[in-house]
């Protein structure tokens, strides 16, 4: 769906956000461990992990919900540790939505401008145009409960840039929604933050979201920052075998290392060694591995040491699921090209490892 919109409606820009030293304990347990972002100007950064990780926890710190227990907020020049949400000037999108059931979609998305004192005339133009944006303009008499759930959070969306913020909080926002609704959303999103230049920090724990959506991606473990970057950068070269294993399906497999050098290191991938670079010498007989399912390539091969124990259709891939002579298991995503035909379980392979896309591990952390 393309919109445009007046210079009435105009986007303000967003302004750039700056976490230092942000942290919050709650007795004797540490939620956020001092942590320092800076989010740039109209940049979508996304915080994704899982339950506890503290993500949800920032976000509220960030939004004024949440008294710091030390540290600064900056939205622009301005600090806001201890002003007020209110006072705040953020727009924020909750994962229940936060509708008034008893307030049409208009009066809902107006809600906003009547507490900032904007006339009635003044305040029907912008809500026109911010139904307008949303694709919502011929719903805008309906009440909540007359709305499905993918309009409901339109409307919410709405009701939180309706008066231009210039930074945007989503917390969860789509996790209620069903798989198809979710994706058009996220393009949606997008479309919108672009149009109207507003930073947007938002929080998920669903990997595929993220990397659709995000400028960037800060990943959260037990409170800390595991890893932050572009989402291609993450996904290819993970610098800890959390990130590895959390963002996106991987081979995270133990190896024995057959030679090691200062700057490269052989291991053994059953039935055939590889040799691969690495930062510093391996510190042990044992490494970690990583591969990704669409990177392992293989070929029938009567005489091969993997074996086919599963296939699974998956519309425009297979999976294959492998397993090594010693038992180890692998995973393999194959795309479906016109009259390409399933390998059939028990087949046995030769398997192509692919240097330039593995990383080796070692104590948890990424050596290559």
């Amino acid at each position: 769906m393309e919109s445009s919109f007046s210079t009435q409606h105009a986007a303000v820009g967003g302004s750039p956000v700056r976490l230092t030293g942000l942290c919050k304990t709650y007795g004797t347990f540490t939620a956020v461990h001092p942590l320092d972002i800076d989010v740039q100007a109209g940049e979508f950064l996304s915080f994704l992990g899982p339950s506890g990780s503290g993500k949800t926890t920032t976000l509220m710190m960030l939004a004024g919900f949440e008294t710091p227990s030390g540290g600064q907020i900056f939205v622009g020049d301005r600090e806001v540790t201890h002003v007020p949400p209110a006072r705040r000037n953020i727009g924020m999108v909750f994962q229940n939505y936060a509708l008034f059931p008893h307030m049409t979609v208009e009066q809902n998305v107006g809600f906003p401008l009547r507490m900032r004192g904007i006339s009635g005339r003044a305040r029907a133009r912008t809500v026109a145009g911010m139904l307008e944006i949303v694709g919502l303009s011929s719903f805008a008499g309906r009440y909540p409960a007359q709305l499905s759930g993918g309009q409901q959070q339109r409307v919410a969306l709405a009701r939180a840039i309706v008066f231009r913020p210039p930074v945007l909080l989503m917390d969860e926002p789509l996790s209620a929604l069903d798989k198809y609704l979710r994706s058009h959303l996220q393009i949606e999103i997008k479309r919108i933050q672009r149009e109207l230049g507003v930073t947007v920090v938002y929080v998920t724990h669903d990997q595929e979201e993220a990397m659709t959506m995000s400028d960037r991606i800060c990943v959260m473990r037990d409170g800390r920052i595991a890893q932050i970057g572009q989402p291609e950068a993450l996904y290819r070269e993970p610098q800890d075998e959390f990130v590895a294993g959390f963002l996106g399906e991987s081979n995270l497999v133990k190896r024995p290392v057959l030679a090691a050098a200062d700057d490269t290191v052989t291991i053994d991938m059953g039935g055939g060694a590889v040799t691969l670079p690495t930062r510093s010498r391996v510190p042990g007989k044992e490494v970690k591995v990583l591969v990704r399912p669409e990177h392992l390539r293989f070929h029938p091969d009567d005489q091969g040491p993997a074996m086919v124990h599963d296939v699974t259709y998956v519309g425009d891939h297979r999976r294959y699921d492998i397993t090594l002579p010693d038992g180890t298991a692998l995973l393999s995503k194959v795309q479906i090209s016109d009259g390409s035909s399933a390998i059939s379980r028990g087949t046995r392979l030769s398997l192509d490892w692919p240097v330039g896309q593995m990383r080796v591990f070692a104590d948890g952390q990424a050596l290559s």
